[in-house]
């Protein structure tokens, strides 16, 4: 039974499945890492849910491994724009912090299935599994370099280039993959300016790599709209 604070998410009926590393497989890739002791420890409390696109991730308490969903931690700046730092799908978790600092959240960015934990009790299970918390020691080191490599790109990369990327790394790379959202969204989440965002989106649209209508996107040709990504979304498929 989900409780009663998860907000908008429904269950859905699905199990963790090993040997599932993406996913269009239905898996989470980092579960899947975990040794057979740690996984069967994990296992029993580990919830299915179904996670809607805009939603808020507001519970410290929990631990979040996406499947088909996509979540954001972005970060609002003091003039007001509000920039993704890292995005968390299969590969990974996500712990929500217990920092009540009104700039940071976390959001779903692409609705899907996730499973969640009480964070309490990973942490419990940490402290007697070793492989347990080396993996999620990994997976948190991980996060911290895509949040300063996120910087460093937004210094270094164009806004079409980091379209790019943001877009693969939210739909992958199956094409016709669709993904609803506005230009001013996608503003938000890049940190630019809505007309420059649509010149990048009508650059990718010219080259065949998308398309776009009525605050919907959709990945026409993945393998285009990747020639056109920045080296920070190769350097993460690495």
């Amino acid at each position: 039974m989900l409780s009663a604070d998860l907000g908008p998410a429904e269950a859905f009926t699905g199990l963790p499945r090993r040997a599932s590393r993406s996913s269009e497989e239905g898996g989470n890739a980092l579960l899947d890492r975990l040794d057979g002791e740690s996984f069967a420890a994990l296992y029993p409390d580990l919830t299915p849910v179904t996670l809607t696109r805009g939603q808020r991730l507001t519970q410290s308490e929990m631990t979040w491994f996406p499947l088909s969903a996509r979540i954001a931690v972005s970060w609002t700046l003091t003039d007001g724009p509000v920039i993704d730092t890292f995005l968390v799908g299969s590969e990974g978790a996500f712990s929500a912090p217990a920092s009540t600092d009104a700039s940071a959240r976390v959001t779903v960015r692409r609705a899907g299935e996730a499973y969640r934990v009480c964070s309490r009790r990973l942490a419990e299970l940490r402290r007697i599994l070793p492989d347990l918390a080396v993996t999620m020691d990994a997976e948190a080191a991980r996060q911290l370099y895509e949040a300063q490599r996120t910087a460093a790109c937004i210094a270094a990369h164009t806004l079409e280039a980091r379209m790019a990327t943001w877009l693969l790394r939210c739909c992958g790379e199956r094409p016709g993959t669709m993904l609803p959202i506005t230009q001013e969204e996608l503003a938000e989440v890049l940190g630019a300016q809505r007309t420059s965002v649509n010149v990048g989106a009508q650059a990718l649209k010219i080259q065949g790599a998308i398309a776009y209508l009525r605050g919907r996107i959709r990945i026409t040709d993945p393998e285009r709209l990747e020639a056109r990504s920045c080296a920070c979304y190769r350097t993460q498929r690495a």
